[in-house]
C-alpha cells in the first residue's frame, strides 16, 4: 500500500513557494503553485465525455435528481457547463476574454442551449457556464458536462482540452444504439493514462431481451473491445433513473441499474480521492518542474565563468540557485516514494525520469532517466514522448526523435511545433550530406576504374615487350653461334692477313681492359659492402634523368619524374624497360626480380640488397648489365 499525505504535499508546496519568492527568480513559474494547491483542496473534478446524443445531459440530471442540463440541445449551441456545490443557487458565465458575469438561475437554458442568431453570437464568446447548487452529492465532486466530441465547435475545443487536463477522472458515456464505435475508441485512447475512464453504457432500456438481446453479453463484448483502456464498464438507463427519482418510483429506479454507478462512486471514486488528486498534481508538476529545472541549469551554466572572473559574484549567485534547488527538492521529496512504488503509473514514471535527469532528490543518472521516460512514453504519456523526442534530437538520433514526436503529435501535445521543424531541418541536412558523400564515392569509383584500365593496358604492353625480348634473345643466341662457327673457319684461312687480325686483336684487348676495369670496380664495391651497411630499398642514380612509376603502397600508382638522386621505400621501373624491383616501407624487401633489364635508356648503378643479406652492385649501360 502506497503511503502519502495530501496535506503534507500541500504544505511542502506552500513552503517551497515562500522560498522561491525570496529568491526573486522564476516568478511567473512560482505563481502557478497557488493553482496546484487550490486544485488539491477542491472536490474531485469529474469530466463527463462522449459523443453527441449519448444521453450525457440526462445522466447528469439523474445524478443530481433535478432538471439541470438541457436535454436535446443542438450541437451547434451546446456550451461547456460546470456543476459545483454552493450554499445558494448561482449561475456565472465565464467569457473567453477573461471577464465573468452572474445571471439568474432561470436564465440557465438561454445561456447554455438557446438557438437563434443572437444566442449563437453570444455563445461564441462564452468559455464555460458555472452553476452552483446546494446538492449534497456535489460536495464531493464537481461535474463538467462537455459538448459531444463529434459536435465541438472550434471555440469550445480549447476549453474542453483545458478541462480534461484539470480533470481527476473521466466518465465516458456511450449509447447502446451504437456502442464503442471506432471514433469513441480513438477518443478514449487519446486520454492521458491517469484519466483511464469509467465507461457508462446508456440507454440499456432499448435492448429487447425478447428479441434475443442479452445485456450481460452485450456489456462483456464492450469490455473485450476496450480491454485495459478503461477502469470499468457499467450499463444503465439514465432516462429511467431520472424519471424514477423525480416520480419517486423505486421500481423504475431499480430497473435503471443506476445503483451500479452509485456503487462505483462509493467503492472506487471517493475512496481513491487523494490518489486521483496526487496523480493530477504529478501530471501538472511534470511540465512545470521540467521547465524550471532547465532554467536553473541554464542559470548555473551562465554563472560558471564568474568562478574565474568574479568569485564573489559567483558565490552569491550559487547561493541563490542552491536555494531554488532546495525549494524544488521540498516539492519533489514527498512525491518521490509514491512515484517509485507506482510502477504502472505513467505520470509517476515521467516524474522519476525528471528527478534522475537533473539529480533532484535522486542520484543523477542519464540511463535511468531515459528508461523511466521511455516506460512512461510506451504507456502513452505525451509529456514523456515529447521529452524523448527532444533528447534524441540533442543526441542527433533523428529516427528515434521522429518516432516519439509523431506519438506526441497524435496525442495533440501542445509543445511539438518547434521540435518538428528542427527535426525536418536536420533530416534535410542529413540528406544533403548523404548526397555529397555519394558524389565523392562516385568520383573515387571512377578514378579507381580509370587506374584499373590503365594498369591492364600497361600489363598488356609489358607482355608484348617481354615476348619481343624472348625473340630478341633467341636471335642473339643464333647469331652468336653462327659467329663462333664462322670465326673458327676464318682463323685457319686468314692467318696471313695480319693487318685485319691486328685490328681485331686490338679491339679485343680494348674490350678486355674495359671489362677488367668494370669487374675491378664491381669487386671493390663488394669489398666495401662487407664493412658498410647498404640501406635496404635505396636506389642511387649516377646521372639518370627520366620518369619512374613509384608505388609507396600496393595499388596506388603515382607517376613521379626524378632527376638524379634516389628513391626510398617504394616501387620503381623504367618507363620502357623490362623487370621490376620492389621495396616496401620499413625496408623489408618483398619481391626482387633478378632478370636482365633491356631497352632501358639510362645508365648508372643499381644497388640491391636481398632478404638473404646478399648485396649485388649492378652497372648498367644502355640496357645491358655488365658485371
Amino acid at each position: 500500500m502506497i503511503q502519502f499525505s495530501v496535506n503534507n504535499i500541500i504544505e511542502n508546496i506552500r513552503q517551497a513557494k515562500k522560498e522561491l519568492v525570496i529568491t526573486k527568480l522564476f516568478q511567473e513559474d512560482t505563481d502557478k503553485l497557488d493553482l496546484y494547491i487550490e486544485h488539491m483542496r477542491k472536490p474531485l473534478f469529474i469530466m463527463v465525455m462522449g459523443e453527441f446524443s449519448t444521453g450525457k445531459s440526462t445522466f447528469i440530471n439523474a445524478l443530481v435528481g433535478k432538471q439541470i442540463a438541457v436535454v436535446g440541445a443542438l450541437p451547434t449551441t451546446a456550451v461547456i457547463t460546470k456543476l459545483c456545490y454552493g450554499d445558494a443557487e448561482k449561475v456565472t458565465v465565464f467569457n473567453r476574454d477573461g471577464s465573468c458575469r452572474e445571471y439568474e438561475p432561470d436564465e440557465w437554458e438561454r445561456l447554455t442551449a438557446e438557438s437563434n442568431d443572437e444566442a449563437n453570437t453570444f455563445h461564441e464568446e462564452i468559455d464555460y457556464v458555472e452553476r452552483a447548487l446546494p446538492i449534497p452529492v456535489l460536495k464531493d465532486m464537481t461535474v463538467i458536462d462537455s459538448p459531444g466530441l463529434n459536435a465541438l465547435k472550434e471555440a469550445h475545443t480549447e476549453a474542453t482540452k483545458r478541462f480534461v487536463e484539470q480533470a481527476d477522472t473521466v466518465l465516458w458515456m456511450i449509447s447502446s444504439e451504437k456502442a464503442a464505435t471506432d471514433t469513441e475508441y480513438q477518443g478514449i485512447e487519446k486520454l492521458t493514462p491517469r484519466l483511464k475512464p469509467i465507461v457508462i453504457v446508456n440507454k440499456m432500456d432499448l435492448l429487447d431481451e425478447e428479441e434475443g438481446d442479452d445485456p450481460e453479453s452485450f456489456l462483456q463484448n464492450i469490455c473485450v473491445k476496450l480491454k485495459d483502456k478503461v477502469q470499468a464498464v457499467i450499463g444503465i438507463s439514465a432516462e429511467y433513473a431520472f424519471q424514477g427519482k423525480i416520480e419517486g418510483n423505486e421500481a423504475l429506479l431499480a430497473e435503471s441499474n443506476f445503483s451500479a454507478f452509485d456503487d462505483i462512486v462509493r467503492d472506487v471514486i471517493l475512496p481513491n480521492r487523494d490518489a486521483y488528486k496526487v496523480n493530477s498534481l504529478i501530471d501538472e508538476l511534470n511540465e512545470w518542474l521540467y521547465d524550471i529545472l532547465l532554467k536553473l541549469k541554464a542559470a548555473e551554466e551562465k554563472n560558471k565563468p564568474n568562478e574565474e572572473k568574479d568569485y564573489k559574484k559567483y558565490v552569491e549567485n550559487r547561493s541563490v540557485l542552491s536555494r531554488v534547488e532546495d525549494a524544488l527538492a521540498l516539492i519533489a521529496q514527498p512525491l518521490k516514494d509514491y512515484c517509485q512504488e507506482s510502477t504502472n503509473n505513467a505520470s509517476a514514471l515521467a516524474l522519476l525520469g525528471i528527478l534522475h535527469e537533473f539529480g533532484l532528490v535522486l542520484v543523477q543518472h542519464e540511463s535511468q532517466a531515459m528508461y523511466a521516460y521511455e516506460k512512461a512514453a510506451v504507456k502513452n504519456n505525451s509529456f514523456a514522448q515529447y521529452v524523448l523526442a527532444k533528447k534524441y534530437v540533442e543526441k542527433k538520433i533523428y529516427d528515434k526523435a521522429e518516432f516519439w514526436l509523431n506519438k506526441a503529435i497524435e496525442a495533440e501535445y501542445p509543445l511539438v511545433g518547434y521540435l518538428l521543424h528542427e527535426i525536418e531541418q536536420k533530416k534535410n541536412e542529413i540528406i544533403e550530406k548523404k548526397k555529397i558523400v555519394e558524389k565523392k564515392q562516385d568520383v573515387i569509383k571512377q578514378k579507381s576504374l580509370k587506374k584499373s584500365n590503365e594498369t591492364d593496358k600497361s600489363e598488356t604492353t609489358t607482355k608484348k615487350y617481354n615476348m619481343s625480348a624472348v625473340v630478341g634473345i633467341f636471335l642473339v643466341l643464333i647469331i652468336g653461334i653462327f659467329i663462333i662457327l664462322t670465326s673458327g673457319n676464318n682463323k685457319t684461312k686468314n692467318d696471313s692477313q695480319s693487318p685485319t687480325v691486328q685490328s681485331i686483336s686490338a679491339t679485343s684487348d680494348a674490350n678486355s681492359d674495359r671489362k677488367n676495369k668494370l669487374e675491378a670496380n664491381s669487386q671493390g664495391s663488394k669489398d666495401d659492402s662487407e664493412s658498410t651497411v647498404v640501406p635496404i630499398g635505396v636506389h642511387w642514380l649516377s646521372d639518370a634523368n627520366g620518369v619512374f612509376l613509384w608505388n609507396p603502397e600496393p595499388g596506388n600508382n603515382e607517376s613521379i619524374t626524378w632527376s638524379g638522386g634516389y628513391v626510398t621505400d617504394g616501387k620503381y621501373k623504367f618507363a620502357d624497360g623490362r623487370g621490376t624491383v620492389t621495396w616496401y616501407s620499413g625496408g623489408k624487401i618483398i619481391q626482387v626480380d633478378e632478370g636482365s633489364f633491356s631497352h632501358g635508356r639510362h645508365h648508372g648503378k643499381f644497388i640491391h640488397k636481398f632478404p638473404s643479406g646478399k648485396v649485388i652492385y649492378s652497372n648498367w649501360d644502355h640496357g645491358r648489365e655488365l658485371r
